[in-house]
């Protein structure tokens, strides 16, 4: 299962591990037929770069500092020397959490953003402040919203469980088939995706501030729209 989010080289690697395992270990666990078609589609819109990915790789393993050029989100390249204190694999792309040295402060830096890695030889001690906020809700933007309020339209509202907002969520049930979602803290990047990502179906009542942003968003995209 691991093996679909890693590089060529790391791919022969987990699967010669694994399949040494079955030989040698535990055979009557699972065939390698059964290995076959347990089937795991990650959604990985990007392609991975080994040349990239394992100096990163190497370098969050060994706590050892690395030399980034960084090509930012308006094309721009830079350097920097980054502490990769977390690796994170989210929505099919990965990242690394860590100390950026140019800009003194923890940020996130997405791998397919990355020209070149280089170790440096430098050590660092991994942070635990850092390293606890490489979570779905932490990945990017720490900031967070309070007093979420969403209501769902019926179709959502028997996928609601499965596919939830937040981990921490509270449902109520409306009279006309649909629900009413709380969540008394969550990270507002998360918040403005998914309703974006709902398609009309989820509408957000609180925070106003949030409502406000959203509705920016969606004049954006209507206006780079021709029909």
């Amino acid at each position: 299962m691991a093996e679909h989010i890693f590089p060529e080289v790391m791919k022969k690697q987990i699967r010669e591990a694994v399949d040494y395992l079955l030989t040698y270990n535990n055979p009557d666990f699972l065939d390698h037929a059964q290995i076959d078609s347990l089937v795991v589609i990650p959604s990985n819109r990007t392609k991975i770069d080994a040349n990239i990915f394992m100096p990163l790789f190497y370098a969050w393993q060994n706590h050892e500092i690395c030399h980034v050029t960084y090509k930012d989100s308006k094309g721009k390249s830079s350097e920097r020397d980054f502490e990769p204190h977390a690796l994170i694999f989210y929505d099919g792309v990965w990242y690394s959490k860590g100390f950026c040295h140019e800009r003194k402060q923890m940020r996130t830096l997405v791998l397919p953003r990355m020209e070149a890695v280089t170790p440096t030889g430098n050590h660092f001690e991994p942070n635990p402040k850092i390293i606890q906020t490489a979570t779905e809700e932490g990945i990017f933007d720490p900031e967070t919203v309070r007093d979420v309020e969403v209501i769902c339209d019926e179709y959502l509202a028997n996928i609601i469980h499965t596919r939830p907002l937040h981990p921490d969520q509270k449902i109520t049930a409306t009279a006309d088939g649909g629900c009413e979602v709380r969540v008394e803290s969550m990270s507002k990047y998360r918040l403005i995706t998914w309703i974006m990502h709902q398609c009309g179906r989820a509408t957000l009542q609180s925070p106003d501030s949030v409502k406000t942003e959203i509705v920016d968003f969606s004049r954006k995209i209507i206006n780079t729209l021709t029909i």
